[in-house]
């Protein structure tokens, strides 16, 4: 995976809003009460006018602990 790095995607949502000065707007897909109910957290991405991005995680069968800190790279979908 190029440009790999470890981040989470809730981290790197709220830097894209500080970056763009709070034009960005951070969505999220799934609720808090997953990390109970099933076993995952819920998952974030960010508008910035148009276009959309996320922080796509290079493997998808990361452990609960292991969703929190996780290597991946940002893309636009």
């Amino acid at each position: 995976m190029n440009n790999a790095k470890h981040s989470n995607c809730l981290r790197e949502a709220l830097k894209a809003k500080l970056r763009s000065r709070g034009k960005a707007k951070i969505h999220q897909i799934g609720k808090w009460s997953w990390i109970w109910k099933k076993r995952c957290f819920p998952h974030f991405y960010w508008t910035l006018g148009e276009k959309k991005f996320k922080f796509n995680a290079r493997y998808t069968d990361e452990p609960l602990y292991g969703q929190l800190w996780y290597e991946g790279r940002v893309d636009e979908y």
